[in-house]
């Protein structure tokens, strides 16, 4: 009976459908697969018990209409493929799909108790020996991601997937000769091994093989014509060479053959990035996050469109996406810093920023670092700022009743106020005669009257 299997792996998105006893057939699909399955060995008891075989090919055949029509109702599917295996306590592959489904959903911890199970069941499910171990690496775990695919290894000896895989995981761990000895033996076993062609084709544009790149894209072409890949990597090969315009034209040639591949989608909004083109850079960064809402990565560059734009409120709410996102994003603290401290004119915020920037990375920073400069600016200038800031002035107190010249008698006692709207004072009051002077000089002056309180003050 046929049995069909979804898939999953790295960036380059085909769902593998297979036969337990045939090759797989590749297929888009909205994540990314192993490579297509090689024959599996058979069973110990041979079959499945009928029920759970026709509980299992009524599921393959609701996946298949339900993909085909581009829209997966997982709870069904899922239920689907848990009842076939709960219909025979030995029969592994339903649980294989079911990770597969968990796996897309998100549920990764759940997904990966299906694949154990799977292989529990059934130790021939390399397939699921192969995204057990892609679970490890992106969980950190590539100790124990390597000791799973090195054992499914030795006991598929002709199995190019885990081989390929542990190509990748060589590459991860920077050892390339290791790396390339896997892919090479990868591609004996199956020469259109697009996973060992990927880390064949980094290996030699990291170390500058430019002819060895050219060569092995090609061959890449050939044995996957409608895989991106291929294209993806000249266009990188552009890049280096300093050649943005050819690197557009492959970077476009990929997406031509894979619209929602986000590599060459990340490398298209670099150039854009490069020449300043902000719009056309924020318009590729929104449809990697519609494709993958956690490249996280697209948030700091969106920032940066934004604040390239004159959106400053927007760049900063990019910036702090950013770090929701991930928090290990730490450059969106400096980010958000010069924002702070060019756009805003606001050096209490960024210095606050860039503190954060400096003490979350997990190495110290280099003395040459400009966040150093820039902190040094803003403390500077909130210090001039203290400097020039003016004293608070303080009013002085109003004279007292007291400071009035005292009383020179009744007769001098002021006439009570008459009734009616007080006088509007003089513009200027005439000023006193002085006395005529006299010829001893031991007379006194006359005294000045005292001071009207209800006049105003000169």
């Amino acid at each position: 009976m046929t049995r069909r299997f979804a898939g999953l792996g790295w960036l380059p998105a085909l769902a593998a459908v297979a036969c337990a006893a045939q090759k797989a057939e590749q297929k888009p699909t909205a994540i990314a697969p192993p490579p297509a399955a090689t024959v599996e060995a058979p069973r110990a008891d041979g079959h499945a018990s009928p029920r759970a075989e026709r509980i299992f090919s009524d599921a393959n055949e609701v996946y298949g209409e339900q993909e085909k029509n581009g829209t997966l109702n997982f709870a069904e599917l899922e239920r689907r493929y848990q009842e076939a295996a709960d219909a025979d306590s030995m029969f592994g592959e339903p649980l294989y799909n079911l990770g597969l489904l968990l796996q897309r959903e998100g549920k990764v911890d759940l997904a990966s108790a299906a694949y154990a199970e799977a292989l529990r069941r059934n130790p021939a499910l390399v397939r699921a020996s192969e995204s057990l171990a892609l679970i490890e690496v992106a969980q950190g775990k590539d100790a124990e991601a390597v000791e799973l695919l090195t054992a499914a290894a030795k006991v598929h000896s002709r199995d190019a997937g885990v081989r390929a895989r542990l190509a990748e995981l060589s590459l991860r761990q920077a050892d390339s000769e290791r790396a390339r000895t896997w892919a090479r033996e990868a591609l004996m076993r199956d020469s259109r091994s697009i996973v060992a062609y990927r880390v064949l084709l980094e290996i030699a544009l990291r170390q500058g093989e430019d002819d060895m790149v050219r060569l092995l894209a090609l061959r890449a072409q050939k044995a996957q014509p409608q895989d991106p890949l291929p294209a993806y990597y000249l266009g990188r090969l552009a890049l280096r060479r300093k050649d943005p315009q050819n690197a557009v034209t492959q970077f476009r040639a990929a997406l031509a053959l894979r619209p929602d591949f986000e590599p060459a989608l990340i490398e298209l909004a670099n150039v854009s990035l490069s020449r300043h083109d902000f719009a056309g850079a924020e318009v590729v960064l929104r449809k990697v996050l519609q494709i993958n809402p956690r490249a996280c990565p697209a948030h700091l560059d969106l920032g940066v469109c934004e604040k390239g734009l004159g959106r400053f409120d927007a760049a900063a709410a990019e910036y702090a996406e950013a770090l929701k996102c991930d928090p290990k994003l730490i450059q969106a603290h400096y980010d958000l810093g010069l924002l702070q401290h060019h756009q805003r004119n606001d050096c209490t915020a960024a210095i606050e920023s860039y503190r954060e920037f400096i003490s979350g990375n997990s190495t110290p920073l280099p003395a040459q670092h400009p966040v150093f400069a820039a902190l040094q600016e803003c403390q500077e200038h909130k210090a001039s700022e203290a400097q020039r800031k003016p004293e608070p002035t303080v009013e002085k107190a109003p004279a007292s009743i007291s400071a009035v010249p005292a009383d020179p008698g009744p007769a001098a006692a002021p006439a009570a106020p008459p009734s009616g709207p007080a006088p509007t004072p003089a513009a200027a009051a005439p000023a006193p005669q002085e006395p005529a002077a006299s010829g001893a000089g031991d007379h006194p002056s006359p005294q000045s009257p005292p001071p009207d309180p209800s006049e105003p003050r000169n």
